[in-house]
């Protein structure tokens, strides 16, 4: 069945495939099949994250990048990295560590 993700107040619509792109992920997990999800009506399903940073996150889901609108913005890739921990992105998580080690 078809999916959307609801952060917080702000809605970001993406399918199953993106957020299992990283198959060791926590979002792999959720979106797996393996595992009951409470949907609403819309066959959406609520996350209680901040919207402004998972859009990052599923930017790096869907190209394998870490997005260039937080390059150069410490404190925005200091909020990326505790989200990708905590959604256990491990391949971002290293992105990010050695964008820091560079800077």
């Amino acid at each position: 069945p078809r999916s959307a993700v609801k952060v917080v107040r702000d809605v970001e619509k993406c399918l199953p495939p993106t957020l299992t792109a990283d198959r060791d992920s926590m979002l792999a997990a959720m979106f797996s099949g393996r595992h009951t999800l409470d949907v609403d009506e819309d066959m959406s399903v609520f996350l209680d994250r901040n919207g402004d940073t998972f859009v990052h996150i599923l930017e790096w889901l869907r190209t394998g990048m870490v997005p260039s609108s937080i390059l150069d913005n410490a404190s925005a890739r200091r909020t990326v990295l505790a989200e990708a921990r905590y959604f256990q992105l491990d391949q971002l998580v290293e992105a990010l560590e050695e964008i820091d080690v560079q800077r």
